[in-house]
Formats: structure tokens, C-alpha cells, sequence
């Protein structure tokens, strides 16, 4: 009996936490939802620049194919206007 009792009162223990909320209470909420804003920012910032990097690598690679085709175009039709006509487009 000394046991049920017991536990029972842990239990209402408990209970009284979640009914104060002790554990969600902050010392300084505004701070935490600055820290919290701050680190969203930092995540946005983050996916931003790998969405910029993705973007300038896609923009080397598509130059060194036009230079590469412009190239080929140099070496295998030798005339010149073909070669500015290359460079034109």
C-alpha cells in the first residue's frame, strides 16, 4: 500500500510540473528567440551558398564547352569569320 501511495505521488509531482510549466519557462525568452531567429538565418544563409555554388559551377562548366566547341570549330574549319561567328553566338 506504502508503494502504490508512493508512486502515486510521484506521479502528481510530475502532473504539477506539466500543469506550472516549470520546464518550458525561460530566464530571458527574448534571447532564446533571438538565438533561435539567428540560427535560422544561419541555415538560410548556408543553403545559400551552396545554391550559389551549385549555380557558378553549372556557369564554369557551360563556358569551358562553349570555349571547348569554339575550339573544335577553330581547328576543324579553318576560316576565320567561322571562328568570329562562333564567338558571336
Amino acid at each position: 500500500m506504502k508503494r502504490l501511495f508512493k508512486h502515486q505521488n510521484s506521479t502528481q509531482e510530475i502532473l504539477s510540473v506539466f500543469k506550472n510549466q516549470r520546464f518550458l519557462t525561460f530566464k530571458y525568452p527574448k534571447i532564446a528567440l533571438f538565438i533561435l531567429i539567428l540560427l535560422f538565418l544561419i541555415l538560410l544563409l548556408k543553403i545559400l551558398m551552396w545554391l550559389v555554388l551549385f549555380l557558378i559551377l553549372i556557369a564554369i562548366a557551360t563556358s569551358v564547352f562553349v570555349l571547348q566547341a569554339c575550339f573544335f570549330h577553330l581547328v576543324l574549319q579553318p576560316p576565320f569569320h567561322r571562328v568570329l561567328s562562333c564567338f558571336k553566338s
